[in-house]
C-alpha cells in the first residue's frame, strides 16, 4: 500500500476551502504526512509599458495580502499537523498541478461544491481542472449539505 508522504492543499481563503484544508490537515496527521498549503495567484502581475496587467504597487499589495492570508490559515492548522505554506502564480489548474509534481505531494485535497442539473452539465469547474490536469489523486471534499429532517410518520392515536 503506498504511504502518504506529502498532501497538497489549494486555499483560496472560501469556506469550501477552508473545509478542505481541514479535512487535509486531518489527512495528514493520520498518515503522518506534511500538508503543504497552496495559493495560486492567477492575474496578471507586474506589467510594463506594453504588456497588460497591475502596476507593480497594486500587484505587491494583492501578494502581501495573499501571504498574510495564507500564514493565517498555516497558524491555524499547524496545531493538526506539520504544515507549511507556498505562494504560486499562473492559472490556478495549471499551478497547482505543477506545484504537485514540483514538491512531491502524494494526493490533492480540494474543497469544492457539487453541482446538479444544468449546472452540473454546464460548468467546468476548478476541481475538475485540477483533476484532469493532475498526476496525482485528487480527492474533493464537499461540505456537508443541509438536509431537511427525515420526514415522521406518526400513526394515528390508537393504532400499533
Amino acid at each position: 500500500m503506498p504511504t502518504i508522504k506529502r498532501v497538497l492543499c489549494p486555499v483560496d481563503f472560501s469556506d469550501t476551502a477552508e473545509v478542505g484544508a481541514r479535512e487535509a490537515a486531518m489527512l495528514a496527521r493520520a498518515s503522518g504526512a506534511e500538508l503543504l498549503l497552496v495559493h495560486a495567484l492567477s492575474e496578471p502581475w507586474l506589467a510594463t509599458s506594453r504588456e497588460s496587467g497591475y502596476a507593480a504597487p497594486i500587484a505587491q499589495q494583492y501578494e502581501m495580502i495573499a501571504r498574510c492570508k495564507l500564514d493565517q490559515v498555516t497558524d491555524a492548522l499547524h496545531a493538526l499537523t506539520r504544515v507549511r505554506s507556498l505562494l504560486v502564480y499562473g492559472p490556478v489548474d495549471e499551478a497547482v498541478s505543477h506545484a504537485a509534481l514540483k514538491h512531491g505531494a502524494d494526493v490533492i485535497v480540494m474543497g469544492g461544491r457539487r453541482r446538479k442539473g444544468l449546472a452540473k452539465l454546464l460548468s467546468d469547474g476548478m476541481t475538475e481542472r485540477v483533476m484532469r490536469r493532475a498526476r496525482v489523486p485528487v480527492v474533493r471534499v464537499s461540505p456537508a449539505e443541509k438536509r431537511k429532517p427525515p420526514m415522521s410518520f406518526a400513526a394515528p392515536h390508537g393504532v400499533a
